[in-house]
C-alpha cells in the first residue's frame, strides 16, 4: 500500500521555508521564489519563528529519531513473526499511525508529539497494562451435521485474551533499538565509503561521455559484500529491514548533508548568494517526490544523479552575470554528507550509554507498580478479528 507524502511527516518542505525565510538578510531578492503553495502554507502558519523552524529540520533529520522508527517497525515485524499481532497493533495505534509495518519513508513520527528520540518511550511507559478481548471468527458456519451453507447458521466465534504490559515491551524495543544501532555503526561506513565514490564515478562516466548517468551506483554492492563478510565471520544476524534502513540512511544523510550546506551558504553571504539560491530551489521542487512520506528505492542517489546531470547557467544579478555549477554544489553536499555520516557513526556508538537514563526511568516506574500491587489495569478492548486457527 503506497501511503501519501504526507501521511506520516510534518511537512520538510514548511520546515525548511520557515528556516529559511530570513534569506533576505542575507541576500538580494531575485526571480527565483519557492513555489507559491509553500508560500502560502508560511503565510498561514502562525508559528514562523526561524529558530523553532531550523529546530524542527534538525528534529525530522535526527539520526536517533530515525533510529527509534525502524526499531520500533522492527519490533512490530518481529512481533507478527511470533503470532503476536495484536501487540504490534496496539504500538501503532499508541503511535496514532497506520500501515506503518509497510512505511519506507524517514520520518514516521509526529515531530511535535515526539520531539526527541525518547519521547515515544517515556510515553510508552506511562501506559497502564491492557488486557484485549480478541474474539476470532471460526472458518467455517457447518458444525453438528449441519451444511456450512446453511443460512440460518450464525457465525462461530472463539474468545480469548492477550495481555499488553508496556513495562515489558520497553526492554524488548530497546534491546532492538540497540542492535539496529550497532548495524548501523557498520553501515553508515557503507554509505559513507560509497558517497566517497560518486565524484569519482562521475569523472569516469560522464565526463566519458555519458548523458543518462552520472555515476555507478555502488552502495548496495558494498553493503552485500559487508552482510556476506559478516555471515562468514559469524559476526551477527542482519535485522529484517536491514536493506530498507541501509537505503533510508542514504536518504536521511543527504537531507542533512543538504540542510548543513544551504546553511554555509547562507553564512557566507554574497559570495554563495546564487549557489544558495539554485540548490534552495533544487532541493525544495523536489522534497516531496524524493524525501518526504513514502519513498521508492534509490531516491538519495536519484537526487544527486538529477543535481550532477544539471547544465551549468548563467543569471543576471544585481547588473553583473553570475554562473551557477551544480557539480561544484554537488561536491560541497557529498563532502558534508561524508562529515555527517561520520558523526553519525560516533552516535549510534554510544546508544547504549543513551538508554542508561531511559532505564532509570523504566526501573523507578516498575517499583513504583509492584508498590501498587500490579499497577493500573485499563478495561478490556474487544477486537473482531477473522482466524483460521479456529476451525
Amino acid at each position: 500500500m503506497m501511503l501519501s507524502a504526507h501521511s506520516f511527516v510534518f511537512s520538510s518542505q514548511l520546515l525548511l521555508l520557515l528556516w529559511l525565510r530570513n534569506s533576505k538578510a542575507f541576500f538580494i531578492q531575485t526571480s527565483l521564489q519557492p513555489p507559491r503553495v509553500a508560500l502560502s502554507m508560511i503565510q498561514n502558519n502562525d508559528n514562523d519563528d526561524p529558530e523553532i523552524a531550523m529546530e524542527r529540520n534538525e528534529q525530522r533529520t535526527c539520526i536517533k529519531q530515525f533510529l527509534t522508527q525502524r526499531s520500533i517497525q522492527s519490533f512490530m515485524f518481529l512481533a507478527e513473526q511470533v503470532r503476536d499481532p495484536h501487540t504490534a497493533d496496539w504500538v501503532e495505534r499508541l503511535l496514532g499511525k497506520s500501515d506503518l509495518l509497510n512505511y519506507h519513508g524517514t520520518g514516521a513520527f509526529d515531530i511535535t508529539k515526539y520531539p526527541a528520540w525518547d519521547s515515544f518511550f517515556l510515553e510508552l511507559i506511562q501506559q497502564p497494562k491492557t488486557s484485549i478481548i480478541i474474539q476470532a471468527k471460526r472458518r467455517g458456519r457447518g458444525h453438528g451435521g449441519w451444511s456450512k451453507n446453511n443460512p440460518y447458521l450464525k457465525d462461530r466465534y472463539v474468545e480469548y485474551e492477550v495481555k499488553i504490559d508496556p513495562e515489558n515491551l520497553l526492554p524488548r524495543i530497546m534491546a532492538v533499538r540497540e542492535q539496529l544501532a550497532n548495524e548501523f555503526v557498520t553501515d553508515v561506513d557503507s554509505v559513507r565509503i560509497a558517497n566517497d565514490q560518486i565524484l569519482d564515478s562521475y569523472d569516469e562516466t560522464v565526463v566519458g561521455g555519458s548523458t543518462t548517468k552520472a555515476f555507478d551506483r555502488m552502495a548496495y554492492t558494498i553493503l552485500m559484500d559487508k552482510i556476506a563478510m559478516d555471515n562468514a565471520l559469524d559476526k551477527f544476524n542482519s535485522s529484517p529491514f536491514r536493506k530498507g534502513s541501509f537505503d533510508l540512511l542514504q536518504l536521511l544523510s543527504l537531507q542533512e548533508a543538504i540542510h548543513r550546506t544551504l546553511r554555509e551558504y547562507m553564512s557566507l553571504g554574497e559570495s554563495k548568494e546564487v549557489s544558495f539560491q539554485f540548490l534552495r530551489d533544487f532541493y525544495i521542487n523536489r522534497l516531496s517526490s524524493h524525501f518526504d512520506g513514502y519513498q521508492q528505492y534509490g531516491r538519495a542517489d536519484d537526487f544527486l544523479e538529477e543535481l550532477l546531470l544539471t547544465m551549468p547557467s548563467v543569471k543576471t544579478l544585481d547588473g553583473h552575470m553570475e554562473f551557477t555549477d551544480p557539480v561544484s554544489i554537488a561536491k560541497d553536499i557529498i563532502d558534508e554528507r561524508s562529515e555527517v555520516l561520520l558523526n553519525w557513526k560516533d552516535e549510534m556508538i554510544r546508544v547504549p550509554d543513551d538508554h542508561i537514563s531511559l532505564r532509570k526511568v523504566m526501573w523507578t516506574k516498575q517499583m513504583t507498580s509492584m508498590g501498587e500491587m500490579g499497577g493500573e489495569v485499563s478495561s478490556p478492548q474487544s477486537v473482531t478479528v477473522d482466524e483460521g486457527a479456529f476451525e
